[in-house]
């Protein structure tokens, strides 16, 4: 790992470049993730008036950066240089999204870009130009989030095939299958699965093999196992786990 990286962190409506020491350890910034099987890099942040989400995009070094607009009701789209980190606005953007939208998600073949919106109850889902970082709507985009109240948090598994959004209004998760030609989302079989009260944020384990999810109301995570053929969830013996007061964001350490 190198001894310095980058990390953008979003501040209502804008965006600052931090040079980060790696090597320090610094523990306010436990909550940058990489994900390991695709060199990812997720830096999620609260909720703000305008800036929501940001998700840098690449494998290796990050070529685009992609921020929702929660009040704005767009993706801001970004090129990142790969010496200074500093951003350039992509041709075209921002980029029309649902109303409110919250979390976004990259999937590991870097050519699909999913947006959950809150306020219109479905997902904004995005092709990407490889050479501009330029987004177009994927045919039959947005895609309705069959849980029915406010979708919230977005994950793709590790595979490429699934896509999961805890829906926060209904205490359910939903689940979808990621055609990989299109980037359409089809629902999983059994789906909206059940989950806690206010569900907001999901992780997949590395493996592919397990779904978590943190429900802020009954202070409570769900975990599942994760059917590899057709994506359906069943709880994991146990589940849900207690959790401290209001949990929200969720990870699986890449190990």
């Amino acid at each position: 790992m190198f001894a310095t990286s980058l990390l953008y962190q979003v501040n209502q409506t804008q965006i600052r470049k931090l040079r980060v020491d790696v090597a320090a350890r610094i523990p306010s910034l436990a909550w940058l993730q990489r994900a390991a099987w695709a060199g990812l890099v997720m830096l999620a942040a609260i909720l703000a008036a305008g800036v929501c989400n940001v998700f840098a995009q690449a494998a290796g070094t990050p070529k685009f950066v992609y921020v929702t607009g929660l009040n704005a009701n767009y993706v801001l789209a970004y090129t990142m240089d790969p010496a200074s980190g500093a951003l350039t606005p992509v041709p075209g953007s921002p980029f029309p999204a649902g109303t409110e939208p919250y979390f976004i998600a990259v999937d590991p073949s870097q050519k699909f870009v999913y947006v959950t919106n809150c306020g219109s109850n479905d997902i904004s889902a995005y092709t990407i130009n490889p050479a501009s970082g330029a987004l177009t709507p994927v045919p039959g985009s947005p895609f309705a989030a069959e849980g029915g109240g406010c979708p919230v948090g977005v994950v793709v598994d590790p595979s490429g095939r699934f896509v999961y959004v805890p829906n926060g209004g209904c205490g359910n998760v939903s689940a979808y299958t990621l055609d990989a030609t299109s980037g359409a989302l089809t629902p999983v079989p059994g789906s909206p699965f059940p989950a806690g009260n206010q569900s907001e944020l999901v992780a997949v384990h590395p493996s592919g093999k397990f779904v978590y999810v943190t429900n802020i109301a009954s202070n409570d995570i769900s975990a599942y196992s994760i059917d590899a053929a057709s994506g359906a969830l069943t709880p994991v013996p146990g589940s849900p786990f207690a959790a401290g007061s209001f949990p929200i964001g969720v990870t699986v350490d890449p190990s």
